[in-house]
């Protein structure tokens, strides 16, 4: 059975909750990321997608150059540990109904991000993938 560790994306980009969003998308598009951790001083606080961007920004009409990371983020992180195996991903995801999980190791430092897609695409049998697909849309 497949661990995180062997599918995640390792590493994670940081941002601030006071930075813009522009600034914020600017790091996105630059390093070709869909997630930002963020990061107030040393305690992670919650993520910003792509996806937060469009739906909470850009539908809202705020002023991407002046709004906040923090008022568009998911407060909050969902993460698991680097060794939990593919399959309890899954199931994590569809009980938090999230698309994409913070990795850490045993020392409880972030390590790196799975996304359901890199579960569909690193060895995920399908009615895993499905379950965590049902939870996601079910939000």
């Amino acid at each position: 059975m497949k661990r995180l560790k062997e599918i995640m994306s390792p590493g994670l980009a940081t941002t601030t909750p006071t930075t813009s969003l522009k600034k914020a998308a600017g790091q996105m598009d630059t390093q070709s990321l869909g997630l930002l951790a963020v990061a107030d001083d040393d305690t992670l606080v919650g993520t910003l997608t792509d996806r937060d961007i469009v739906v909470h920004a850009v539908r809202h009409g705020l002023d991407v150059n002046n709004t906040p990371v923090r008022d568009a983020m998911t407060a909050g992180v969902t993460t698991a540990n680097h060794e939990d195996s593919v399959a309890d991903a899954a199931r994590l995801m569809a009980d938090e109904q999230v698309r994409r999980l913070l990795v850490e190791n045993d020392q409880k430092e972030v390590v790196g991000a799975v996304s359901i897609g890199d579960l569909a695409t690193h060895g995920a049998d399908s009615d895993t993938v499905a379950a965590a697909m049902r939870g996601v849309a079910a939000f």
